[in-house]
């Protein structure tokens, strides 16, 4: 498993990836917690995440990480007090 905490560059079609985006929060009590981003060709996506920390994770899988390029990545929390968007994070894909 290959871990991208603060981001950085992935390999294409790489699975087991650990992408994991800082809220830097608590997220105890979280009831949705998710990644949102586009894709280099502009391609908008969703991908469930845990809550770990004060952060979210995913873990890809096959067919996730399908193009190279600049990726964005923003986490998505809603809390019992608080909803919205983390912090905008760039990954790059790499052949």
């Amino acid at each position: 498993m290959h871990d991208t905490a603060g981001m950085g560059d992935v390999l294409v079609q790489a699975t087991g990836t650990r992408l994991f985006l800082d809220c830097k929060d608590i997220l105890t009590g979280a009831t949705t917690t998710e990644i949102h981003g586009r894709k280099p060709d502009g391609t908008a996506f969703v991908w469930p995440a845990q809550a770990d920390g004060t952060g979210v994770y995913y873990l890809t899988q096959a067919g996730d990480i399908d193009q190279h390029g600049r990726w964005t990545l923003q986490s998505y929390v809603v809390l019992p007090d608080w909803s919205g968007h983390g912090d905008v994070e760039v990954m790059i894909a790499k052949m």
